[in-house]
């Protein structure tokens, strides 16, 4: 299986831009909801299962994780296949760490190969629309006849943002996001991404609809679809060792 796939939900790439305007309060509180209905906003940690499917012509791949987040940390351990059952990746402070069963310690993961191929996934899974870019332009917009807005966003600078330009739909009813599109700094087209939110979660006291799968379709290249979908979704404290590389061979 390539090994790119197993890091969903972990990557990340410095892009260095100048700043922009902000969006409206109003904009601004839609745009966090959609955040937290995601699950990347939220004060406390998580713990949840991601089943992803990749599916192109010449490959199909399949893993199961169990992926641990909190303070804009992740780390995901690989259940299945039993062939990878026990790796282990982390991402923190915009690196990323690999651990595989029967080695002594993490390693650094070079840059490079953070962002090639399945592995820019893992970016989109896990993206922060506020955090890593600045909303310039919110606009009126229609997408399969439901009323959204259309948040234009470009990337912070010193953040680890991965491309210089996004597209994300937000509905304006349940407040989730829809669709979004990843563009690099030459106005190229490279990743859509289709967002799904059939579970639901309770947030002091509210029920709010949940992330259930997002499904990323590349633009460029080799035709190629990946779908994660999301389930046991818990809210949980970790301790701070869990997402340090020096004690992943331990974590669990």
């Amino acid at each position: 299986m390539n090994s790119s796939l197993i890091a969903l939900l972990l990557i990340g790439v410095v892009i260095t831009l100048p700043a922009h305007a902000a969006i409206d309060a109003t904009e601004k509180a839609l745009l966090n909801d959609a955040e937290i209905r995601r699950g990347v906003r939220f004060s406390s940690g998580m713990e949840w299962t991601v089943q992803a499917a990749s599916q192109a012509a010449d490959e199909n791949a399949n893993a199961t994780l169990i992926v641990r987040s909190a303070k804009g940390k992740a780390a995901a351990e690989i259940v299945e296949p039993a062939t990878s059952a026990g790796k282990k990746y982390l991402l923190t402070e915009g690196r990323m760490y690999f651990y595989r069963p029967g080695t002594k310690r993490a390693i650094l993961v070079p840059r490079r190969s953070q962002v090639a191929g399945d592995a820019a996934i893992g970016d989109i899974a896990s993206i922060s629309f506020l955090q890593e870019y600045s909303p310039t332009e919110a606009r009126k917009a229609t997408l399969g006849g439901e009323a959204c807005t259309q948040f234009e966003l470009i990337a912070k600078e010193g953040t680890t943002a991965s491309y210089h330009k996004v597209l994300l739909w937000v509905a304006n009813g349940d407040r989730v996001c829809r669709k979004a599109e990843f563009y690099t700094t030459t106005g190229k087209l490279i990743r859509t991404a289709t967002f799904k939110h059939d579970e639901k979660i309770k947030i002091k006291g509210e029920e709010l609809p949940f992330l259930s799968s997002l499904e990323v379709t590349e633009m460029l290249g080799t035709p190629k679809k990946t779908v994660l979908s999301f389930r046991d979704f818990k809210t949980k404290e970790f301790a701070p060792e869990t997402f340090e590389p020096d004690h992943l061979p331990s974590a669990s």
